[in-house]
Order: structure tokens, then C-alpha cells, then sequence
């Protein structure tokens, strides 16, 4: 397989950016909907304060919210963490495999996103090359869209590990309405992610911004 250079295709802040789809722990691509609709009907009506009234001490303590620093952050010098020549044997065993000969494995095309494991960190992030549409091993993959979204389980020092990156496509939803503009997207692909917290609809999935252009 060759791996011929290539540009991100535009900043990933662009418009159309922001579309957001669920990510259970095992299955990629599930509707955020239902999780959408749920947390709006357990949410309280909102409480307006009259600006006449004067808010004492105790209540704006109330709604002071208490946040817990769960790391350090250190800024160290510049690190190449995934050489070309590692992009292009994680290429070589991407699942499903790649059909974009001329671009290659080409990624990271987003910003990362990362959770950490038991084992280590997982990361997602977009492979910016082509995914045709075939038939592999009994699943309909790929999408006819540049963008994807690429799962690999490494460490802070080596993002893709030894593992065969899963390249996931983005599908259209079953219900046309919820995106009636999917065909005429080009680009697909994201990677930043957050976890949905305990206590709320949905808990444990992974909520990812995906671009779409």
C-alpha cells in the first residue's frame, strides 16, 4: 500500500460542525436522540429570579458548583508521538480495510478524542481518506464519503498502539428526518468525545462532535 502526502480537509471548526451522535462503549453510530429527549424531560422548569428582589449570600452559594481537579497538567517539549512510517502500518491492518489507495491511512484528519481505560487510552479520531461503499465479511461498510470515525487503544506516548485500528464510518440515520442532508455531505469524520456522566440518561455512552461538510 502506498501513502502518498496529504492536507486535512479544512479547519475542523467549520460550519455544519457540531452534529452530535451517541457512542455506547461497544457499538458506534447510535442515534442521540432518545438520550436528548430524556434528559429535556427530567430537566426542571426553569426558575427565574426577579431582578427586583435582592439574592442573598446563601443562594448564590447554592448554585456555586464545586469542581474536583483530577490531574496536573505539564507542558513539555514537542513530541512526535505517530511517525509516518507507524501511520502507515497501522493503515495496513485497519478494520475494515482501506479502499482509498490514493490517500492511505490519513490520520489523525480531527482533533483526538480520548477516555481513559483499564488498560491505557482509548483514542478516536478521523482517517480524512476515501471509504467506498462494499460488502466485507458479511456487513455492508463504508459510506461513498471522505471522513471517518477511527478507534485505536494506545498510550499518551503511542495514540496507536499495536492494535488494528477499527475505521468506522458514519451512517445515515434510520429516520431521514433527523438529517435529511446526509447525502450531500462530501466529509464525515470526528473524534472528540465525552462521556455521559452516572445519574444521567445515558450513562457510560459516548456523546461524539462529529464535522460534516
Amino acid at each position: 500500500m502506498h501513502i502518498r502526502a496529504w492536507q486535512p480537509r479544512g479547519p475542523f471548526l467549520a460550519t455544519l460542525c457540531g452534529t452530535l451522535i451517541a457512542l455506547p462503549s461497544t457499538v458506534l453510530g447510535q442515534s442521540v436522540d432518545q438520550l436528548a429527549d430524556a434528559r429535556m424531560q427530567r430537566m426542571p422548569h426553569a426558575q427565574r429570579v426577579n431582578q427586583e428582589q435582592p439574592i442573598h449570600h446563601t443562594q448564590r452559594a447554592s448554585q456555586t458548583l464545586e469542581i474536583t481537579q483530577l490531574c496536573k497538567l505539564s507542558v513539555t517539549d514537542e513530541k512526535i508521538v505517530a511517525t509516518a512510517e507507524q501511520r502507515k502500518r497501522a493503515g495496513e491492518i485497519a478494520v475494515p480495510p482501506l479502499t482509498d489507495e490514493a490517500n492511505g491511512f490519513a490520520w489523525p484528519d480531527t482533533e483526538l478524542g480520548v477516555i481513559k481505560t483499564d488498560r491505557g487510552y482509548t483514542f478516536f479520531g478521523s482517517d480524512g481518506g476515501y471509504h467506498a461503499r462494499r460488502y466485507w465479511e458479511g456487513e455492508n461498510e463504508g459510506n461513498d464519503k471522505y471522513g471517518s470515525v477511527t478507534r485505536t487503544l494506545g498510550t499518551l506516548g503511542d495514540p496507536l498502539g499495536s492494535e488494528a485500528p477499527i475505521d468506522v464510518t458514519i451512517k445515515p440515520n434510520p429516520d431521514p428526518a433527523v438529517n435529511p442532508f446526509y447525502s450531500s455531505y462530501d466529509y464525515l469524520g470526528g473524534g472528540p468525545v465525552f462521556r455521559v456522566p452516572k445519574g444521567m440518561p445515558g450513562a457510560g455512552n459516548l456523546l461524539m462532535v462529529y464535522h460534516a461538510c
